[in-house]
């Protein structure tokens, strides 16, 4: 929120927003009710709002003042139009997310910059993160154009039907030979096949990005590129499938998401069908490895909602609430604003009814967040000794540090206008 004022010390009826030119607004349906997707597409950022919402927001063109969008939207809806408490609150969250800013008239009146928020902020943070770190390796178009004919009908429908049949008949196949299968498991944690396990790995996750570039492509999205992300010390493929989240059908945008994952169960069964009809011990100790990665760790990883991998967005689309990770972590701030500084402003109606599962979720993942860093911090000194255990550390100083230089500054904007707030936190505390 760098340059903004607060917003209780702004005429807001007076003002004029103007919306960043990047933003894509598109139609969705939930439950019968008509709801607007909103795209930041050079920042990969995604929100929902209401239909009385977007009617207020599309009038902010820089020339048209709170009031006067507030007087055409009251015209348009009648009843069904935002109160005026309601228009305030969702543009302070416009200000908030850097999705508009005042326009070049206001600023000397409102003393807040009328830059709309760089789309590169923060890449420092992300680029230079030892525990997250994106490698590019450009856009895989011309590849999915040329595969989708060869590989696109493994995910039609009949297709889909046939697999989810596979895989029972492997878990079955699985169940019966259960006792010889969990006997063979200790050779494939063995230190020394851990090169094994590596390979089986990286070649399943190409074909899982794969998965999730030829669906979305499928769906008439684009993949903006592809590229190894380094996360948490490893190495992970990776697909830019966020133009699904423009897609109308929600089942379209599950069916990207789990892509992978069904791809690589389908691996899975194949490889414990084969498994079972195979006498080599080699052959069998490799189909192993394949269906250990291809199972039990993409389930356990994939579908993590915790992590912004498969599971998370998966979440984020059963429960209708785009950007999840975003607006829990705003639901959290704003509860503990409440609670510690008596602070009534925060997230609109926009973020979602469903308030407590954003903060059930906000909680979880700054609970599951906390015991990631520790763990590394603990693998890092046991297996790296002092180098290892200085390169976790800089990745968990900069994977908290942004957030707290942020609470510091806030904390000392509070003290500068509200000091009162501070002693009431100093009590609560």
């Amino acid at each position: 929120m760098r340059g903004l004022p607060d917003i209780s010390t702004v005429e807001l009826s007076r003002t004029r927003l103007k919306l960043r030119d990047d933003l894509l607004f598109v139609p969705q349906q939930y439950s019968g009710e008509t709801f607007y997707h909103v795209e930041v597409k050079t920042a990969a950022e995604y929100y929902r709002i209401g239909y009385a919402e977007y009617v207020f927001v599309s009038l902010l063109n820089g020339r048209t003042s709170f009031a006067e969008a507030l007087a055409v939207a009251s015209q348009q809806l009648k009843d069904k139009a935002l109160s005026q408490t309601q228009a305030m609150s969702v543009y302070s969250w416009l200000l908030d997310n850097g999705l508009g800013a005042f326009s070049d008239a206001d600023t000397s009146a409102s003393g807040a910059s009328s830059a709309v928020r760089s789309t590169s902020e923060g890449t420092f943070w992300k680029k230079f993160n030892p525990l997250w770190m994106k490698i590019s390796l450009g856009s895989p178009e011309s590849v999915l154009r040329s595969l989708n004919p060869l590989a696109g009908w493994i995910f039609s429908g009949p297709a889909t039907v046939a697999g989810l049949m596979l895989m029972a008949i492997a878990g079955l196949m699985l169940r019966s030979n259960w006792e010889q299968f969990s006997a063979a498991t200790a050779n494939v944690i063995a230190r020394d096949n851990w090169l094994w396990l590596f390979a089986a790995w990286a070649g399943l996750k190409v074909f899982h990005e794969l998965a999730h570039g030829l669906v979305c492509y499928r769906y008439g999205g684009t993949i903006r590129e592809t590229g190894v992300i380094i996360a948490f010390l490893a190495p992970l493929a990776y697909v830019d499938a966020s133009s699904s989240w423009s897609f109308r059908s929600r089942w379209h945008r599950i069916h990207t998401a789990l892509a992978g994952v069904h791809t690589e169960l389908l691996i899975a069964s194949l490889a414990m069908i084969a498994w079972t009809q195979c006498e080599s011990p080699v052959l069998r100790h490799l189909l192993q490895n394949t269906i250990m990665m291809a199972s039990l760790s993409t389930l356990l990883f994939n579908l993590n909602p915790l992590m912004k991998f498969d599971g998370y967005y998966l979440l984020s689309d059963l429960l209708e609430i785009p950007n999840l990770a975003s607006q829990a972590n705003s639901a959290v701030l704003s509860l503990a604003q409440r609670f510690l500084f008596g602070h009534t402003g925060g997230t609109p109606a926009i973020a979602g009814r469903q308030r407590w599962l954003l903060l059930a979720y906000g909680t979880s993942a700054m609970v599951w967040r906390l015991l990631v860093s520790l763990s590394l911090l603990i693998m890092a000194s046991v297996l790296f000794h002092g180098g290892g255990l200085a390169l976790a550390a800089i990745g968990v100083c900069v994977w908290f540090g942004r957030p707290l230089l942020r609470s510091l500054s806030a904390v000392g904007r509070l003290w500068l206008q509200h000091p009162e707030r501070l002693f009431r936190a100093s009590l609560a505390v």
